[in-house]
């Protein structure tokens, strides 16, 4: 973890490292919802992922949406889904014109048993050893992106 800035009562403000992920497809649905949406990781870390939607006409998580996720990795990294509940805590939308665009969910994991935490763990230990950080917090609190996945 990296202490990335103070805030105004001068407690520092701690952010575990993001490693790109090899895209990854991910099923998620509103907590309790039948309807499955299927969106695209971007990255992850020890405490959450990005997740992105090419279609975000279609999905309708907003901010303080809580998320059942269900992700099956690509073989070689993790042998089995893992299974979490996440509260997106932003939502960021890219239109390039009223038809097409993308959207990245920033999700925070929120809940997470056991087993899942153990293979969340290896995932995480998977994309550390096989890819770079995916940016770092600049002065103001802003986080850039620069590094790909290696290979």
């Amino acid at each position: 973890m990296r202490i990335v800035k103070k805030d105004s009562r001068l407690r520092a403000i701690v952010r575990a490292p993001r490693y790109l992920s090899i895209e990854i497809a991910v099923k998620t649905k509103t907590f309790g919802s039948p309807i499955n949406y299927k969106l695209l990781t971007v990255d992850a870390s020890l405490s959450g992922l990005l997740l992105l939607s090419n279609s975000p006409q279609n999905i309708p998580f907003s901010v303080n949406t809580i998320l059942e996720i269900t992700m099956e990795t690509k073989s070689g990294m993790i042998d089995q889904p893992i299974s979490i509940v996440g509260k997106v805590v932003r939502r960021e939308d890219k239109m390039i014109n009223e038809n097409e665009g993308k959207a990245f969910f920033g999700v925070k994991i929120i809940d997470i048993d056991n087993f899942n935490l153990r293979l969340w763990n290896k995932f995480i230990e998977y994309l550390k050893d096989n890819s770079k950080e995916a940016g770092y917090t600049d002065e103001n609190g802003c986080f850039v992106r620069t590094l790909a996945v290696n290979g």
